[in-house]
């Protein structure tokens, strides 16, 4: 559990500005719509293996979405929602002696209600592996692999309608995509009398794939979940080092990583608007 913290500190220095103000700040949160929490289980192939699942081979992470807008879908009923006018502060002024309380008051533009729409969100995500062991049992490898981070484009469909099965239920599908790196991966070759030379492998890797899930309605804005994931992770070139130059790197080590395969998750989403 200790990952998820790590994640929320990394998103805070990514929207962030390093030099920006307070209000900048607040500016970027409260556009939020939605933050999930979840832990996956994932696979793995060729040279390298998973650990046991849920135990040893899970997946932390945390995203932050952005709505971007709402397409009503074909068989939606629409109604116009005229704005008006709403308060938005009180201020006290001076008549005379007197003290007056004076409510100021904003127009608020036409909305439009419909019955069923995709609600498309932009989400910006961190997450990180660990569990995975070489399948070649002559050595050992261990580490992570950590988003730097993820973007991802969602649809979910929903509704406006109060009653409507959709305000329960919500359906949603999209697309990840983001760099991945080797996070103190080491491999570690046994010499003999419980010791052994370790080596530590870098890389780098373009990540993509789709993903789909359910959420469903738990408390007001808290919505459980579940979500399928299929992503492409394979690092083509990884790069194994010694703290001895002249060291021969062992040839039974993998040249490449491929952690490319389906996941499952499970997390929390705090709907925020």
């Amino acid at each position: 559990m200790r990952r998820v913290p790590t994640g929320l500190l990394f998103l805070f220095f990514i929207v962030c500005p390093r030099e920006g103000s307070a209000q900048e700040f607040s500016d970027i949160i409260k556009d939020v719509s939605s933050i999930s929490f979840y832990m996956s289980c994932w696979s793995a192939r060729g040279q390298v293996q998973r650990n046991d699942c849920w135990s040893k081979a899970v997946d932390y992470g945390v995203d932050a979405t952005y709505q971007v807008t709402k397409i009503p879908l074909p068989w939606s009923a629409n109604k116009t929602i005229e704005g008006g006018w709403k308060p938005t502060r009180k201020e006290i002024v001076d008549r005379n002696g007197r003290k007056d309380t004076t409510e100021i008051y904003e127009p608020v533009e036409d909305s439009m209600s419909m019955s069923s729409f995709l609600q498309i969100d932009v989400g910006l995500g961190y997450s990180e592996f660990s569990g995975f062991s070489a399948v070649d049992n002559t050595f050992e490898i261990r580490g992570a692999v950590r988003e730097l981070p993820a973007v991802s484009v969602f649809g979910t469909v929903s509704s406006d309608t109060e009653h409507s099965p959709f305000r329960k239920l919500l359906i949603r599908v999209g697309i990840r995509s983001g760099l991945i790196q080797l996070n103190d991966v080491q491999a570690i070759d046994p010499v003999g009398d419980g010791n052994g030379d370790v080596y530590f492998g870098t890389g780098q890797t373009f990540q993509l794939g789709g993903v789909a899930g359910v959420a469903v309605a738990w408390k007001k804005e808290i919505y459980p979940y579940v979500e399928y994931m299929w992503m492409r992770r394979k690092f083509q070139s990884v790069q194994w080092t010694f703290t001895d130059e002249n060291h021969t790197v062992p040839e039974r080590f993998p040249r490449e990583l491929d952690f490319s395969g389906p996941s499952l998750s499970v997390g929390i989403r705090i709907q925020l608007k």
